[in-house]
């Protein structure tokens, strides 16, 4: 494998959903070019399964999207001991067993509201952040 470019060197990223899948992948990722990485997610990552072995780099932050005190809590911890946030990775949600028919949003317990409910680290990372939401624009 080649070696991947420092690209986000000097930045902070925080990745909701981040202990496993594709949160965990795009964490790592984002760790190898460089960033700084914090993972939210309800559960810490488990060093000893072998899919989480390299972790050591990631900052873990334990959070529900769907609970805001801790979602700002969970921002707050990050800002503090990494400096600041500079990219968020909207990636919470919840995995299904079965049919579709079987998991619908009005019917599944939380499914709607958690899914809704992701994007809730947006407004909360960019709370008081003015400076920071008009370069995103």
């Amino acid at each position: 494998m080649t070696e991947l470019s420092p690209e986000f060197g000097g930045l902070t990223a925080l990745v909701t959903g981040g202990a496993s899948g594709i949160g965990l992948a795009a964490a790592r990722l984002l760790a190898a070019r460089g960033a700084r990485v914090a993972v939210l997610d309800r559960v810490k990552a488990n060093p000893h399964n072998k899919a989480n072995q390299e972790t050591s780099n990631l900052y873990p932050v334990i959070a529900d999207v769907t609970d805001d005190a801790t979602v700002r809590a969970a921002i707050g911890e990050v800002t503090r001991a990494l400096g600041r946030l500079d990219i968020l990775v909207n990636n919470a949600g919840i995995g299904a067993a079965g049919t579709v028919e079987d998991n619908d949003d009005e019917h599944g317990p939380g499914r709607g509201r958690r899914h809704a409910r992701s994007a809730h680290a947006t407004e909360t990372s960019l709370d008081g952040s003015t400076s920071r939401r008009d370069r995103m624009t």
